[in-house]
Order: structure tokens, then C-alpha cells, then sequence
């Protein structure tokens, strides 16, 4: 059988992650910083109710590794820890 490999190439606008990123600051999983700065300055970090989800992730990672389909082939493993 054929491997197909997937890669992924985005562009990402300020206004993407700033819509993606609204229901986790709802949920309190990450926090935004706004800066009054010209030009102005956003930051986002975890927060530790974010933290907390880090084990689950993993083990969620490590399974969709394990249990790739064979047509497709990892070639950026993202869950081995360094």
C-alpha cells in the first residue's frame, strides 16, 4: 500500500489565532496580554489550568502515533520528548 505523506503550510494572520485563541481565554486555558504599545503588542501564555491538560495531550499524542493509519508515514513525530 502507498504512504501518503501530509505536510502543512499556513499562513497565519493575527486575526486567525486571535479567533482560534477565544474559546480557550473563555475557558481559562490560556491568557492574552495586550500592550498599549505603537505598534501594539499582543501576548498569549498558559495559563495553569492549561498546564494541567499538558499529560492528557501527551498520552492523546503518543496514541495517534501508535495508531497511525499504514497508508500514512510520521514524518515529524511531535510527542517523543527530547
Amino acid at each position: 500500500m502507498e504512504k501518503i505523506q501530509v505536510t502543512c503550510e499556513m499562513e497565519v494572520t493575527l486575526k486567525m489565532i486571535g479567533g482560534k485563541c477565544k474559546p480557550l481565554i473563555l475557558d481559562g486555558l490560556i491568557r492574552r496580554m495586550v500592550y498599549a504599545e505603537v505598534p501594539p503588542r499582543v501576548e498569549y501564555s498558559i495559563t495553569e489550568k492549561g498546564q494541567s491538560l499538558e499529560q492528557i495531550l501527551y498520552l492523546m499524542c503518543e496514541w495517534g502515533e501508535t495508531h497511525m493509519d499504514e497508508r500514512f508515514e510520521l514524518t515529524n513525530p511531535q510527542c517523543t520528548e527530547e
